[in-house]
């Protein structure tokens, strides 16, 4: 496809309805506070869309342009790159997923890239902003490498996608890069000592991937399990699909128990504990600390890094097919401004920011507030028959 054409087929104001911004009419044209460069003000809206010229313009950052020029700005990408994620690559190729890999510290090592009609291409980090199309003397690592070194059960599947699809309720689970017919032997020591359920595809490069990583695996991971789909679906993401989304994860986690083990080479012969699911994460754990970038895991206050988020929550599936990481989605619908210790105050504070010692006012504008009340339980009464002094806080005093 020539600019021209791409333009053409993505207009502006649909693209960005569809990626989850919010547009303000303003006569023939829209307003809005979404901007590829940062994110402004919800009830302040400087960029604006003019849809008979199919242009952008945000009049605070003083930069705009077309479709091409939006998609170039928000993923720091080359002309070329933003062409193919709309259309505009080589057979008319479209970017429809990026899949990252890291280190064990969350480090972008790399991205698997998935194009429609269906095709798969790696590239990194070029240090620079851009990217380089191959992982030459790239180090190759497990696909969810910082969850899955956490975890004592390990599901390992053919592909990205179907990884994905796990996480979202509630597994960890992993893949190799390139998929079948690519297991590596270092990838079986990252494994060594845990529980590995192997997920069969069924086609006859499947059967020939799993009886590659169990011989990887075996005298390495702790037990290992061959899961076998059942009814012949092609793949857990057929499977999962097939289900009603609160019925898919009790079906695989019971599928799982119901496997018996293929091998155990634990030291004491154990039986090894039943499967347990870790507990579902959802982008409602969360809020996004704009100052740091990093977000704020609702239950215990940790932040987390970007990476983590996105290896813990599912990409969103947008209506045109793309993906939204949860990370980004979180940055434009939950952003917080500050953080602070604000006790008898709610744990999110909409409107007010702390500026000098005291609250102003500020409209579209959220503190988290760290405060947790206190889990309060009475003291027992000594033998006098009155409360320990400590019970007012909610300690219990001993007998003397």
């Amino acid at each position: 496809m020539t600019r021209d054409q791409i333009i053409a087929n993505n207009p502006l104001a649909q693209f960005l309805s569809d990626c989850g911004y919010e547009l303000r009419p303003a006569g023939a044209n829209f307003v809005t506070s979404a901007c590829p460069a940062r994110r402004h003000k919800d009830y302040h809206r400087p960029v604006t869309i003019d849809t008979e010229k199919k242009v952008w313009h945000c009049n605070d950052c003083k930069i705009g342009g077309s479709v091409i020029d939006w998609v170039m700005a928000e993923r720091n990408i080359s002309a070329a790159e933003a062409m193919h994620i709309l259309g505009g690559g080589r057979n008319g190729e479209v970017m429809v997923a990026t899949y990252d890999y890291t280190d064990a510290n969350g480090k972008l090592l790399y991205q698997v890239c998935r194009f429609e009609p269906k095709d798969f291409r790696q590239r990194r980090p070029d240090g620079h902003g851009g990217w380089i199309w191959n992982t030459q003397g790239v180090q190759r690592v497990l696909y969810n490498l910082p969850t899955v070194l956490g975890a004592q059960c390990v599901v390992v599947v053919e592909g990205e996608k179907d990884c994905d699809r796990l996480t979202a309720l509630g597994f960890t689970a992993t893949t190799n890069v390139c998929g079948a017919g690519k297991w590596r032997d270092d990838y079986s020591e990252t494994l060594g000592g845990k529980d590995v359920i192997v997920v069969r595809d069924n086609d006859e490069p499947g059967q020939k991937h799993v009886a590659q990583v169990i011989a990887s695996l075996t005298g390495k991971a702790r037990s290992i399990k061959l899961l076998i789909l059942p009814d012949h679906f092609h793949d857990v993401s057929d499977y999962i699909a097939s289900l009603s989304p609160k019925a898919a994860g009790p079906a695989i986690a019971k599928l799982i128990a119901d496997t018996p083990l293929w091998n155990c080479v634990d030291v004491d012969h154990d039986e090894p504990p039943p499967y347990q699911p870790p507990p579902r994460v959802s982008r409602e754990d969360f809020h996004a600390y704009m100052p740091q970038h990093n977000y704020i895991f609702i239950p215990t206050r940790d932040l987390w890094p970007v990476s983590s988020v996105d290896a813990r929550l599912p990409a969103l599936l947008l209506p045109d097919g793309r993906t939204l990481k949860a990370s980004k989605w979180l940055d434009r619908n939950r952003p917080v401004e500050q953080m602070t210790w604000a006790p008898g105050l709610p744990m999110l504070v909409e409107n007010r920011l702390i500026s000098e010692g005291g609250w102003i006012h500020r409209n579209g504008c959220k503190t988290f507030n760290l405060y947790r009340p206190p889990d309060i339980q009475l003291g027992r009464e000594n033998r006098t028959g009155e409360r320990g002094e400590n019970s007012r806080c909610g300690t219990p005093v001993p007998y003397s």
